[in-house]
């Protein structure tokens, strides 16, 4: 994907963090890198969990000051553009 945006005249990076607060590790990561733009992907969890826990993707979109992109990931089994099945793990 990077060498696509790279093609097209954008920057991109990537990076994996370690720690117990994902939320925390992506606001520091923002600042310390100066990001511009963050792009995260949601699964659209509804049920119990997100209302006792909160989502990851809702309690980012409350604090970060860049642009935001949230891409919803696929249902599972539903087909993509080239009609494979989408795994989840």
């Amino acid at each position: 994907m990077q060498t696509v945006l790279v093609k097209r005249g954008v920057k991109s990076t990537s990076s994996v963090e370690v720690g117990n607060d994902i939320v925390g590790n992506i606001m520091e990561v923002i600042d310390r890198e100066h990001i511009d733009m963050v792009i995260i992907s949601t699964h659209g969890i509804s049920g119990w969990h997100p209302l006792v826990f909160g989502s990851i993707a809702e309690k980012v979109v409350k604090l970060v000051q860049c642009p935001l992109l949230l891409l919803r990931s696929a249902k599972p089994g539903a087909k993509n553009a080239s009609r494979r099945a989408t795994t989840w793990w």
